[in-house]
């Protein structure tokens, strides 16, 4: 069998995708012996550059009409011209890759008689593209709508690693395998690693000296915060050893020379015995001094990562963590089911100060019960956080523009939300941002916008880096954009004007 894997946009450009390493080693292990990867999604990154990449995904993303006219002269370009390929894979990452994906599918049906198979979490999301031939209830998901429109001829669901290596060797009957009834997989430590051998690894646009790469030590969360949907994919969390993690890693240094690694797990440290493993393991490697590392991760208190835990973090290298601290208002993040309070928060930048550990703090603008009082609280803390910037325990925050009330999530299924479900249909633009809680009427969408804007402003006042900032003003934009062009959206919308002229002038400050 001779077989073409093809990764769609969008993706971050930053690492070679271990998704298409997973699945190359899998069908290696299948017995595929002829197998051909193309990046779709960094070949449309050297093309683009990085502002015209991420305009381009907004338009597919949110403007279901709108396509780059010059995908099709890129796919032209970089696809094989021969068609002697039994099977091609797609691999599609998330909902911003849907629409794309569509547009892929739709060319590989003119010009290939192959068999096509989708696979990736992009599969099991409901169908949230804008292309009105595809809107679909939103219990149908992507693999569903596309395969009905013959697009594809298979779609796999949940994880792939042992669907996948059923499905190569014939047997469709496989949990997952045309279906969204996937199983998931219960032992981490027997499938198979990444195996980049069939990438080009020069093509990626590093942030570091040398290649960096994905690894996971985990799937699903330790925690249920109510706006996360993880639980619908993962209902377990579940988690590799420490040591298998180390090896791993060592693993890619012999190899290839990575001394990079960022972990794509929900969070690296859900399991406190694994992680110490872990980190046992690699402190014992003389090179892992020279390793960066890190990803997600959850604050904990002072008895669950004492400072001997902080000691033998600073003895495997250079660490960085990405911190779902979401709010600095305790009884908001509690409400979250964040399960840390902000002494834990403090305790934490303490000790990342003293061992040289970057933070990154996620963070969410509005809550739905959030008070105007709560609001100021929340911006107060940027000034006292300041110090921590300076020593270099804050490395930056990374606003969400919007918080998205998810379908399948608490936080979604809220009995006091409300949407104007008559006046969104107009706007071509996805429900789940429009919301109103009818219990916090104060917190009405220009307030939203307001206090969304206010955090970015406090936060680059007291000089915090402001991950992807330009990127997140616009979407921002986006939001102005949509409630000017239809005002029954939103309860007095007469100073959008003045709030778009401020988020423009942030921008250019």
């Amino acid at each position: 069998m001779k077989v073409l894997l093809l990764i769609t946009p969008f993706l971050e450009p930053h690492r070679p995708p271990s998704s298409a390493a997973i699945i190359y080693e899998t069908a290696k292990l299948a017995g595929i012996k002829d197998i051909d990867i193309i990046d779709i999604n960094i070949e449309l990154y050297r093309r683009l550059g990085p502002a015209k990449f991420n305009d381009v995904q907004m338009d597919y993303t949110y403007y279901g009409n709108r396509r780059y006219d010059g995908f099709i002269n890129l796919l032209q370009e970089i696809l094989p011209k021969d068609d002697s390929y039994d099977l091609i894979m797609i691999s599609a990452f998330s909902f911003y890759s849907q629409s794309i994906t569509i547009e892929l599918c739709e060319y590989l049906r003119k010009h290939y008689k192959s068999k096509i198979l989708l696979g990736g979490p992009a599969v099991q999301y409901p169908m949230v593209t804008n292309k009105p031939a595809y809107n679909q209830d939103d219990k149908i998901t992507f693999g569903d709508t596309i395969q009905q429109k013959g697009l594809i001829d298979d779609y796999i669901s949940g994880e792939g690693e042992i669907a996948l290596h059923e499905y190569l060797k014939g047997n469709m009957e496989y949990p997952g395998i045309n279906n969204n009834d996937f199983v998931q997989i219960d032992d981490l430590n027997n499938i198979p690693l990444p195996n980049y051998d069939g990438l080009d690894l020069t093509k990626y646009d590093y942030l570091t000296d040398g290649f960096d790469f994905f690894i996971y030590g985990s799937r699903g969360c330790v925690r249920k915060c109510t706006f996360c949907d993880i639980h619908t994919y993962w209902p377990k969390y579940k988690y590799r050893s420490g040591e298998s993690i180390a090896s791993e890693m060592i693993m890619y240094y012999e190899k290839y020379g990575t001394k990079n690694f960022y972990f794509s797990d929900s969070l690296f440290n859900g399991s406190i015995k694994s992680f110490t493993d872990y980190l046992n393991k690699l402190s014992k490697y003389p090179v892992a001094k020279n390793f960066r590392w890190g990803g997600y991760a959850i604050i904990r208190p002072k008895n669950q990562h004492p400072p001997e835990m902080y000691d033998m973090i600073a003895e495997t290298g250079k660490s960085f963590w990405v911190t779902g601290t979401e709010s600095f208002v305790d009884r908001v993040r509690l409400e979250m089911l964040k399960k840390f309070t902000n002494d834990d928060m403090l305790y934490h930048l303490e000790q990342s100060a003293r061992i040289g550990l970057e933070n990154t703090l996620l963070m969410i603008p509005t809550w739905p019960s959030e008070t105007a009082q709560e609001h100021e609280e929340y911006l107060s803390w940027f000034p006292k956080l300041k110090k921590y910037v300076a020593n270099g325990a804050i490395a930056g925050v990374s606003v969400s523009p919007r918080l998205i009330a998810l379908s399948k999530t608490a936080l979604g299924r809220d009995p006091n939300l409300m949407y104007k479900d008559e006046e969104i249909s107009k706007t071509g633009v996805t429900r789940e941002f429009y919301w109103f809680n009818k219990e916090n009427p104060e917190l009405n969408m220009k307030e939203r916008v307001r206090r969304t804007y206010m955090i970015f402003k406090t936060a680059r006042e007291n000089r915090f880096p402001i991950h992807r900032m330009e990127q997140r003003l616009n979407d921002l934009l986006f939001v102005v954009d949509t409630l000017k062009k239809h005002p029954n959206l939103e309860y007095n919308s007469d100073d959008l004007n003045i709030m778009r002229s401020d988020i423009i002038k942030l921008q250019e400050d």
